[in-house]
Parts: C-alpha cells; sequence; structure tokens
C-alpha cells in the first residue's frame, strides 16, 4: 500500500505542469486561512421561510439555470479573447437533473451540465444553488474537463515509463500485471493532477458569473460552508461523508473558503479577473 501511495506521489509530482491553470491565483495568508476556518465553524444560513413559501425545488432549479447560464454566456464572451480556450459556445444546453441522492453536480466532456437531487434537497437556498451551477459551468469555460483527460493521458504514458525504469533498477522484469499497476496509477495520479487548482479557478470564476446574475458573492461561501457541515456531521440526519460528491478531490475546505472570500472582495472592488 506504501509503494502504491509512493507511486501516486511521484506521478503527481511529474505531472505538476501538464495543466497550467488560466487564472491568476494567490495562495492564502496564515491570517486568511485563520479566518476561512472561523467561516467553516458558522452554522449555515437558515431556512427561515413558511413551508407554502419555499418554491418547488425543481421549479427553482429551472429558474436558477437560466438565470445563471444566460450570466455565464455573458461573462465567458468578455473573457474569451484572454483564455487560450473560451468555452462561450451559444449551444450551451440547460443542467441536466438526475434522480439520484449524491449531492453532487458535475460537468462532462460534452459541455453539459449534470445535477443530482440530493444536492437540491440540501441546498434549500436559490443563491447557493446558483453558486455550485456558476461553479459548474466555469469548468465548461475553462475546459477543465478536457484538461483533465490530457492529464490522464500523460500520466498514463509516464507511468508506463516509470515501470520500465523501476524495472530496469530492480533487476526484476517488467510482466504485464506490473506494467497494468503503473499504468493505473498514472491515469489516477493524472486525471487529479492539478485538479485542486481547477477548483479554485471553477471558483474564482464562478463570483463573476454570481455577480453577472446579481446573486451575491457570498452564496459561494454560504453553499461551501452548508456542504461542509453536511460532510463532517454525518449523523444529524443529513448527508453521509461519502455522498458529498461536490467537495471530493477539491482542495481543502479552508483553503477553498479563503479563496473565496478573497474573490468576493475583489469583486466588490470592481477588480477584473487577471489571466495568467
Amino acid at each position: 500500500m506504501r509503494t502504491h501511495l509512493l507511486l501516486t506521489y511521484l506521478l503527481s509530482t511529474l505531472l505538476v505542469g501538464c495543466a497550467t491553470p488560466a487564472l491568476t491565483i494567490q495562495e492564502p495568508t496564515e491570517q486568511q486561512l485563520v479566518e476561512a476556518r472561523q467561516h467553516l465553524n458558522m452554522a449555515p444560513p437558515a431556512d427561515t421561510r413558511a413551508p407554502e413559501a419555499k418554491p418547488d425545488p425543481k421549479a427553482m432549479f429551472e429558474n436558477t439555470a437560466i438565470r445563471v447560464a444566460r450570466a455565464g454566456q455573458q461573462v465567458c464572451e468578455r473573457i474569451a479573447a484572454h483564455l487560450e480556450i473560451g468555452r462561450c459556445s451559444a449551444a450551451w444546453t440547460m443542467p441536466i437533473l438526475y434522480t439520484e441522492d449524491e449531492v453532487n453536480a458535475f460537468a462532462d466532456e460534452h459541455d453539459r451540465i449534470g445535477v443530482f437531487t440530493g444536492l437540491l434537497d440540501n441546498l434549500p437556498i436559490e443563491s447557493e444553488l446558483a453558486a455550485v451551477l456558476a461553479h459548474e459551468y466555469s469548468h465548461v469555460m475553462l475546459d477543465h474537463v478536457d484538461k483533465k483527460g490530457d492529464n490522464a493521458l500523460a500520466g498514463l504514458m509516464i507511468g508506463s515509463v516509470l515501470g520500465g525504469v523501476v524495472a530496469g533498477a530492480s533487476g526484476v522484469p517488467l510482466n504485464s500485471r506490473t506494467l497494468d499497476l503503473y499504468q493505473r496509477l498514472g491515469i489516477m495520479a493524472g486525471s487529479r493532477a492539478y485538479s485542486p487548482e481547477m477548483e479554485l479557478e471553477a471558483d474564482r470564476l464562478a463570483v463573476y458569473i454570481l455577480q453577472e446574475a446579481r446573486y451575491p458573492g457570498l452564496a459561494m461561501r454560504d453553499a461551501l460552508v452548508r456542504l461542509h457541515h453536511l460532510k463532517t456531521s454525518p449523523n444529524d440526519g443529513g448527508a453521509s461523508v461519502g455522498r458529498v460528491g461536490f467537495l471530493d478531490t477539491h482542495p481543502s475546505d479552508d483553503r477553498r473558503i479563503a479563496h473565496i472570500l478573497s474573490v468576493i472582495r475583489d469583486v466588490a472592488a470592481g477588480k477584473p479577473l487577471t489571466m495568467k
């Protein structure tokens, strides 16, 4: 097991430069991380509306999706000239809703956004749902799915080479089973290379989309705090740790909140997105 972890670490290190982030992202200071942890310890905003005043979840989803998609188009068209690849096609489809308990949303290789009903059940505030949708549209705009695919292919190749190097150094012939192990480790490491940075990029761009859609930027913080509590409090009747898929492969929650608070301040100050 330790050998597998070491190999994954080595492969990830080799793959660090395979997908360069498009946006400039400054690492948070220790003071900013302390502030972020304070936010994470806060209770998520309560939904104080009476049951009869709450919208139907699917109707809320559809209305929010239209609003966020339009805002995403407008933001994307403004920044497309500054990005290596801007995915601003007018053929973007509305997000697809899947009946699934997992608290998750995703962007696929066809530029489609998918949302599970488990997410709707656990994000009762419209602006927080908008934040998650804006995050997924940002993955599309920044071409993250294709970059992850490129990383996975690079990982396959590097894993094969590394397997041969290790076999040569050890004097043990490289058989098909061992080669398969190195290749699978390479694909796993490659598909996750730069994943945290991609998530931070998507969060940053999402706050600008929220502003365009006239949602509060703090909704991104509130959505993450709510999902963080679902993940860390599995015995209170909420979702279990394994079901909060939106937090999987993401940066640590305090680092992520620190970045979100930083970009919220940038947006409030009228600062434009800064490209690499």
